[in-house]
């Protein structure tokens, strides 16, 4: 089998869908007997015949497998959310729970994701398995780290266990956080951090969130609001910061992508920052395993979202192929991620994120380097422009600059139409702007990546190099909002259905 990897994701794909299309009983883990007696059997023969009749039961125990996890995980989840939703009668509750990440705001809030709450009035109750998020009015950031054990009063609006079942959206990004529901603080009074003794993980999330929080700062105090939006979502996922005027060109000029830190970002900081150990000497292999630790720190740094997730563990095999001397199959790498994704957590399939990474990237490899035309229209272009000597280097400029317009057009064109089912189903709009604002958005995204980034990893602290790169990085951001909000004007390229 060519791409053993995409073959099992889309195995495991069918399992959950099944699973979140009907629900049989517990006695449903005997129907991987057949394959797994099958498999045992082809086991025991000849290499030879480990062809197709091979495959095909190893392929129906993923997707069973799948089956019986998504399953499982969907019970414990509307067990959880009926528990959750009796304790809502009692508001106003008194709970006590876990940070499980640093504050985020959203609109008018601050956004707190607390682990397993435990009422202790009213009434004391178990505590429940799962997420609440806590609503705080926006003010400054609240002072809360990651694995700290607070106590919280407000009004509880659990979400419904029946909604689970309905294929939309909400159920489904219900589900995939494991959301109970939200509680509304009644006051600044009435948060309060408890003594506990965080685990030594949990200490290293809360280290983990006082530096983006130093950062986000060190960014707000040096840059105008719009730009220091846009370098805090590039560099570190913080969209607190983002301004509504440009969230609203983002959108409708179809580059909400730049936002949202993916392949585009995860491949810029772990190719280019161990780049320059080449100027020291380093050999390709050697560069290839910092850029692997670089990898896994960077995902610690960032959080395991999905879009971050698959990057870095594409990025990981490429790297790992690189310093193997091992061939490298990109789109098997993505189904890898995609595999690992989906078993994490099953419910991501229907997640309109998780979608447009792995859809929109797979079309961008299946589709997106059609050099050989790209190179005879060139070829044809050139050919028109007698006049210039083929040898000067006013052909060499005119032909790489007319081969990368023409490249970029056309990876653009096929994102644009592998994300647009997507866009249509999900959030009924469609943009066609990222076509052409793709071809100067993504060079400036990649200059304020890597910026941004060597920034927040140490550099801020260096005086003068700091102050250099300080101006760099804004130069480059106030171009790329000015280009965002200029290409979100453009009349016709922007649809509601």
């Amino acid at each position: 089998m060519r791409r053993p990897l995409v073959v099992m994701a889309l195995a495991w794909m069918l399992g959950v869908m099944l699973a979140g299309s009907f629900t049989v009983g517990g006695w449903s883990v005997s129907l991987l007997l057949v394959p797994l007696l099958l498999l045992i059997g082809y086991g025991q023969r000849h290499r030879q015949d480990s062809g197709l009749l091979f495959w095909t039961p190893v392929i129906l125990c993923v997707a069973l497998i799948a089956f019986l996890r998504a399953e499982d995980l969907g019970s414990k989840y509307n067990r959880s959310l009926t528990s959750f939703r009796n304790l809502a009668m009692y508001n106003p509750v008194t709970v006590q729970a876990r940070v499980a990440a640093a504050p985020e705001g959203k609109g008018d809030y601050w956004r707190v994701p607390l682990a397993n709450p435990q009422a202790v009035s009213p009434i004391e109750t178990e505590s429940v398995e799962g997420i609440l998020d806590l609503w705080i009015p926006r003010s400054a950031p609240p002072p809360l780290l990651t694995g700290q054990i607070v106590e919280a009063t407000g009004n509880l609006q659990p979400f419904l266990a029946e909604t689970v079942h309905r294929n939309d959206g909400l159920s489904n990004w219900m589900e995939t956080r494991n959301a109970l529901g939200s509680l509304f603080l009644a006051g600044p009074d009435y948060l309060g951090a408890l003594e506990s003794n965080p685990n030594p993980i949990d200490r290293l999330f809360g280290w983990r969130d006082a530096w983006k929080g130093q950062f986000r700062e060190w960014i707000l105090q040096r840059f105008p609001t719009d730009r220091a939006g846009l370098i805090l979502a590039m560099t570190i996922g913080d969209r607190s910061a983002l301004t509504p005027s440009l969230r609203e060109s983002l959108t409708h000029s179809g580059l909400l992508h730049l936002i949202a830190i993916s392949g585009l970002h995860v491949t810029a900081a772990i190719l280019v920052f161990p780049w320059f150990l080449k100027l020291f000497g380093f050999r390709r292999e050697q560069r290839a395993w910092v850029g692997i630790v670089f990898a896994l720190v960077l995902l610690f740094m960032i959080g395991a979202r999905p879009s971050v997730l698959r990057s870095v563990v594409m990025g990981i095999c490429l790297l790992l192929g690189y310093a193997l001397d091992r061939s490298r199959d990109t789109l098997n790498f993505l189904g890898g991620a995609c595999l690992l994704d989906l078993v994490l957590i099953p419910s991501e399939i229907y997640a309109p994120g998780f979608q447009f990474s792995f859809f929109v990237v797979a079309s961008l490899i299946l589709w997106g380097s059609e050099y050989s035309r790209i190179d005879s229209c060139v070829a044809s272009g050139m050919s028109r422009l007698e006049f210039i000597p083929p040898t000067s280097w006013t052909h060499l400029i005119l032909k790489g600059a007319l081969r990368t317009i023409l490249a970029g057009l056309w990876s653009s064109l096929v994102a644009v139409l592998a994300a647009a089912p997507i866009s249509l189903y999900h959030f009924q709009q469609i943009s066609w702007g990222a076509i052409w604002g793709n071809l100067v958005a993504i060079p400036l995204t990649l200059v304020v990546t890597v910026l941004g980034m060597a920034l927040a990893f140490g550099l801020s602290l260096v005086p003068l190099v700091s102050e250099l790169l300080a101006w760099l990085l804004g130069l480059s951001s106030g171009l790329l909002v000015e280009w965002i909000d200029w290409s979100g004007g453009w009349p016709g390229f922007f649809y509601r259905v």
